[in-house]
């Protein structure tokens, strides 16, 4: 396995690379409601989003945005607005 690519997961039933998950569309219909109570989220859930098409970009895999999805799509990382602070939802 090269840097430029990702490791290979194991289930079968994946979506598109870069897409959103079914445990992640959650999430994003939850985004404008979470920043306007004070937590920021990934970029990728935020609406109108488009995937950075890492294999078509120079830079390594893991330094793109949806290279990566939640490990657990009950748990998710933000930053906190009212001091930088990075949270756990």
């Amino acid at each position: 396995m090269s840097a430029n690519e990702p490791p290979t997961r194991i289930s079968s039933a994946q979506p598109e690379r870069g897409a959103l998950s079914d445990g992640e569309i959650w999430w994003g219909d939850h985004q404008s409601w979470l920043q306007k109570r004070g937590y920021l989220l990934r970029l990728r859930y935020t609406p109108g989003w488009v995937s950075s098409s890492w294999k078509s970009t120079k830079k390594p895999w893991f330094q793109c945005e949806d290279a990566f999805g939640p490990a657990r799509s009950t748990l998710l990382d933000a930053t906190r607005t009212s001091d930088g602070a990075m949270v756990v939802l």
